[in-house]
C-alpha cells in the first residue's frame, strides 16, 4: 500500500467509485495529512455514511415446457422478458430437500441455489482456460431456448430452478423470482440389439458360450443363472 498514490489536494469532483458490495453500508472518510512527516494526521476525521443499492428485482417470470424420453429431459424455457438474461439447473429433489431444509444444515433459499451453481459453473470455465466473458455467454440465455439433460439417473425426482441473473464484476446476482418444478426421469433406454446364445459342449463343470448379436456396437453382459432366477 502505498499512501502517496492516494493523496490528493483540492477539491475532489464526480469522480466513480465502483468495485463496492450491493447493499452493504459503508463511511467515506477524509483526513489531512502531512506528507513530509510520515503521512502523519493533522486534522479530525470528516466521515459520512451511505449503503449502496440493493439489485431490483424484475418481474420477469418464466414458462417451461417439460418433455421427458428415458434419461433425458429436454425444457424449452420461455422468459416474459426476453431481454434478460437468465440461468437454468437441475438437480436431485432429495438433494434439493437437504440444502433448502430451514432446520438443516445449509438453509439455501433457492436464489442461494441458482447464484451457487452459476459461480460454480463459471469457475470451472475459468479454472479451465476460459475467461468470466465467455463463461457468462455459456452460461447465461436470452430469450426463448431450448435447454437438454441427457444421461440422468433413471427413475428419478429432480427439481428445475430457472430465473433472471446479472453477472457484476466477479459476482452473480438473481435478478427476478425463481421459478421452480419438478420431473422425474424414465427408464434407462433399452439397446436396439437381439441376441442368440449358445451353450456348446457342455459337460460336467462346464461348457462352451457363443454369442451372435444384431448390433455389434452394443455392450452386453453375459451371466449365469438359475432357472427361475431371472
Amino acid at each position: 500500500f502505498n499512501f502517496a498514490d492516494y493523496v490528493v489536494k483540492g477539491a475532489v469532483n464526480n469522480v466513480v467509485v465502483n468495485g463496492l458490495d450491493v447493499n452493504t453500508a459503508y463511511s467515506l472518510l477524509v483526513f489531512a495529512v502531512d506528507v513530509n512527516n510520515g503521512y502523519a494526521l493533522t486534522s479530525k476525521v470528516s466521515r459520512t455514511a451511505f449503503r449502496t443499492d440493493a439489485i431490483k428485482k424484475s418481474d420477469c417470470s418464466f414458462v417451461v415446457d417439460t418433455t421427458i424420453e428415458n434419461t433425458e429431459a429436454t425444457f424449452i424455457v420461455s422468459p416474459s422478458n426476453r431481454e434478460l438474461g437468465w440461468s437454468f439447473m437441475i438437480m436431485d429433489q432429495m438433494e434439493y430437500l437437504q440444502y433448502t431444509d430451514s432446520f438443516g444444515e445449509y438453509k439455501y433459499t433457492d436464489d442461494d441455489l441458482v447464484k451457487s451453481d452459476l459461480v460454480a459453473k463459471i469457475e470451472t470455465f475459468v479454472s479451465e482456460g476460459g475467461s468470466v466473458e465467455d463463461a457468462v455467454k455459456e452460461y447465461i440465455k436470452v430469450s426463448n431456448q431450448r435447454v437438454v439433460y441427457s444421461n440422468l439417473a433413471p427413475n428419478t425426482e429432480f427439481v428445475f430452478l430457472v430465473a433472471a441473473v446479472e453477472v457484476i464484476g466477479s459476482d452473480v446476482w438473481v435478478t427476478s423470482d425463481v421459478t421452480m418444478g419438478r420431473f422425474t426421469s424414465g427408464d434407462t433406454p433399452m439397446e436396439a440389439a437381439d441376441f442368440t446364445l449358445t451353450a456348446s459342449e457342455v459337460g460336467a463343470y462346464g461348457f462352451v458360450l457363443n454369442v451372435e448379436t444384431t448390433n455389434p456396437d452394443v455392450y452386453y453382459f453375459p451371466s449365469i443363472a438359475f432357472p427361475g432366477s431371472f
